[in-house]
């Protein structure tokens, strides 16, 4: 996250929000901060699983996907911690895992890529803009396994300067063209906006525009981009439900209607840490419940993947930045944990679903469809399939 995201949550503020939109709905009451310790950064006694928060229960189902951010390599998440944070992904059936990386960052992806395989995880690279040489050999190096790289973060602010950061993201973008042209495996790219306040007086990057950072996608197209994701980051406060959420999240209908592509919502948090709450309860805890409600009652053909920033808190940060992990440490958790693994129950994580066997001579298989297919199948199939080598 950048600067950038913090002022437009102070220029939100500005506007008589509350005149616009429905009231908020009573908060729910979250369960009790941990207090296994006095300092919550230092790991506490309950294991539970490598989870260190209940276990969720499953209140419905939806297609779209739930991990979270973290920052392997840094003080609080240390490369011989990999294994561990990936255990804790899977036990709470999350399934993508964001984390940022230059071109050179074998040491991380050589630990990491592995090891997310093992434990049902799909790494999502952030990719810091480096040359197109560097971007290819770093893509080759991962192809198995990296199908999906995220050029540059948050990007789109200011207006100055855009198009020489579009620029520069660009010769990342034709590395990864370039291996694919060469090994015709898949590779994509995904380009980053953020939610903006085009309201009136806000003096945001998107001012007027109805659409919000939209704009900044115009500009990347352009440029001779063809991206095949959109990600977008909104940090929701709890008086957002109507006016402010339907605005910002409208935002990334409209550039997935745009562009015909889907949208990773790959930063979300409550908007409450910018005022303070950095236990993950209460209002911050409601406030992130209520926007993941919305997604998937709303806007699950606009989303397919939500990933939540982020997993551990990271003291040695400045300002809030320290403050927005789920967990303060890996066994010691906030109650927004418990919020992110109730939604990846939802989606079933890193489960595989059973067999679905269609009639003999044919027949028509669901979306999204992992298992063993017995029988000849005809007819059109969009989606994903597994298939099993006959024995």
């Amino acid at each position: 996250m950048l600067k950038q995201t913090a002022i437009a949550l102070l220029l939100l503020a500005a506007i008589p929000a509350h005149a616009q939109q429905r009231p908020a709905p009573t908060p729910v009451t979250p369960p009790a901060a941990p207090t296994t310790t006095p300092d919550p950064h230092k790991a506490g006694a309950r294991i539970a699983g490598h989870t260190g928060i209940p276990r969720p229960k499953t209140t419905g189902t939806t297609s779209i996907t739930f991990g979270l951010n973290g920052h392997d390599g840094r003080t609080y998440y240390p490369l011989a911690e990999i294994e561990q944070r990936m255990q804790w992904m899977q036990a709470n059936k999350l399934t993508n895992w964001r984390t940022d990386v230059g071109t050179s960052s074998t040491d991380i992806l050589d630990k990491l890529v592995p090891l997310a395989r093992k434990y049902g995880v799909t790494v999502r690279p952030m990719l810091y803009p480096g040359s197109t040489q560097a971007t290819y050999e770093i893509v080759k190096r991962y192809k198995d396994d990296i199908k999906v790289w995220e050029i540059g973060n948050e990007q789109d602010a200011p207006v100055a300067g855009a198009q020489d950061r579009i620029n520069a993201m660009m010769q990342s973008v034709r590395g990864v063209e370039q291996a694919e042209a060469e090994l015709h495996m898949g590779f994509k790219t995904t380009i980053n906006i953020m939610s903006c306040n085009n309201e009136p007086g806000s003096g945001s990057q998107c001012e007027g525009k109805a659409d919000g950072d939209v704009w900044f996608l115009d500009m990347a197209k352009a440029s001779g981009w063809n991206f095949n994701y959109v990600s977008f980051h909104y940090y929701p406060r709890i008086h957002d439900v109507g006016f402010w959420m339907d605005k910002y999240l409208g935002q990334a209908r409209a550039a997935s209607k745009k562009f015909g592509v889907p949208v990773f919502f790959n930063e979300v948090n409550c908007g409450e840490v910018y005022d303070g709450t950095t236990d993950g309860a209460g209002n911050c805890q409601t406030a992130l419940k209520q926007a993941l409600d919305e997604v998937v009652a709303k806007y699950s053909d606009v989303f397919q993947e939500v990933t939540v920033y982020e997993m551990l808190d990271q003291p040695d940060m400045a300002g809030v930045e320290r403050f927005f992990g789920v967990c303060y440490v890996l066994n010691n958790c906030k109650p927004t944990a418990a919020t992110v693994a109730q939604f990846g129950a939802m989606s079933g994580g890193s489960t595989t679903p059973p067999p679905v066997t269609p009639p003999d001579g044919g027949g028509t298989l669901p979306p999204n469809y992992t298992g063993t297919v017995n029988g000849t199948f005809t007819g059109t199939f969009t989606g994903t399939m597994t298939l099993a080598p006959a024995k």
